[in-house]
């Protein structure tokens, strides 16, 4: 197995730091993106890395975060095969509060109708090398 960070806080590479989280994992059997990042930061940093975002072959979203799913429909727009595994509550409302704001920081709801996206309650084997 092999571990790629793609966006991240910090770098001390030639890579661009972003607020978020994306890792790139390649198995025997499948190349995975865990999260996406809030933007175009995980398209650039693959292309430094020599990663080909259209041959991912299943992307797991951990919450619905924007600095974890922001970038869903770009990652739609390059990949048409992946399949994208996230908790059906990743597509709710989500907010930061600051003083008396309410900011959104949620994924675009709209998203969750791509027949890529696979909806998850809770644990789900995908295969015998993977399980949520």
């Amino acid at each position: 197995m092999r571990i790629t960070s793609l966006v991240e806080n910090t770098t001390k590479s030639e890579l661009k730091a972003k607020h978020g989280l994306s890792l790139y994992i390649e198995t025997k059997s499948h190349k995975i993106l865990f999260d996406l990042g809030s933007d175009n930061t995980l398209f650039e940093n693959a292309i430094k890395r020599n990663i080909d975002i259209s041959k991912v072959d299943n992307v797991i979203i951990s919450h619905g975060h924007m600095d974890h799913g922001g970038a869903l429909k770009r990652f739609l727009d390059v990949n048409s095969l992946a399949k994208i595994y996230v908790q059906k509550e990743a597509f709710e409302p989500h907010y930061s509060k600051t003083l008396f704001l309410k900011i959104p920081v949620g994924i675009d709801n709209k998203l969750k109708v791509n027949r890529q996206i696979r909806l998850l309650n809770g644990d789900y084997k995908i295969d015998n090398e993977l399980l949520l």
